[in-house]
């Protein structure tokens, strides 16, 4: 186990074109890679999420997400992100 706790607070989730799994959470930004080949029976979500950190110091609930082609669209009580998912 990696210490996180089993619980994020995801308010909003999404997935990408290349099988992404994006989560808004209470404190910030989540991702799981290949989220359709992920064996959730058998394994801990919340040892494979990573978390994306925020632009400055914004660690707020992330209350919206939208995919779009180039850019993961989220946001915050402190303002509206374009996230480039290609970098």
């Amino acid at each position: 186990s990696s210490g996180q706790s089993n619980s994020i607070g995801t308010m909003s989730s999404c997935i990408d074109e290349k099988g992404t799994l994006w989560l808004g959470a209470n404190k910030g930004l989540y991702r799981l890679e290949r989220a359709h080949q992920f064996d959730y029976l058998h394994k801990n979500l919340f040892d494979y999420v990573q978390e994306v950190h925020l632009p400055g110091q914004d660690s707020s609930m992330v209350n919206f997400l939208k995919n779009t082609t180039d850019y993961l669209i989220f946001g915050t009580a402190l303002g509206v992100y374009f996230f480039d998912k290609f970098l």
